[in-house]
């Protein structure tokens, strides 16, 4: 993915591929990989691109800030990013896996009651495209969420609904 995003392919097609790259970032978190990704990011911030193309590329800098600690900064590229796909009325997985991100980062910080509103927005996008992964996701966050803040019965809820896309 990382020599896809450093290619000579559209722009959507390099951000989309930092996009699906931080996945596996997410789990693997190699140095040399995050700092490749870093580099990638760092040089197409400067190139032009469209609104849908700075989303992608919002998310990749949000997930980097937020893996460097510094999360008030992934916060503000995370709301950026949502504000700027509602304004292009964009329904796709990207507008759902940013919410995932925002409330990831409010539970992180803590915010469980902020943290609700946009993982139960990102819910019924993932439905809406019937992406099982982005269900289990959203669900997972959800049942943390709501055991944080003593709802019990809403958290065992949510969790079945994660175990379920995850058979």
């Amino acid at each position: 993915l990382l020599a896809i995003a450093e290619g000579t392919s559209t722009m959507e097609i390099r951000v989309k591929a930092l996009a699906a790259d931080i996945r596996v970032r997410g789990i693997t978190r190699e140095p040399e990989r995050i700092a490749r990704l870093t580099s990638i990011a760092t040089g197409l911030a400067h190139m032009p691109m469209d609104g849908f193309e700075r989303l992608h590329l919002n998310f990749v800098n949000a997930w980097l800030a937020g893996h460097r600690r510094e999360l008030d900064q992934a916060l503000t590229l995370l709301d950026d990013a949502i504000r700027l796909a509602t304004q292009l009325s964009v329904a796709s997985s990207i507008k759902v896996r940013l919410l995932i991100g925002k409330g990831n980062l409010l539970s992180i910080l803590g915010r469980y009651e902020e943290a609700s509103a946009p993982l139960s927005e990102a819910h019924v996008g993932a439905a809406r495209l019937d992406n099982r992964t982005l269900l289990g996701e959203c669900a997972a966050q959800l049942a943390l969420v709501e055991g944080r803040l003593g709802q019990h019965c809403a958290q065992v809820d949510w969790a079945r609904k994660a175990i379920a896309a995850f058979p």
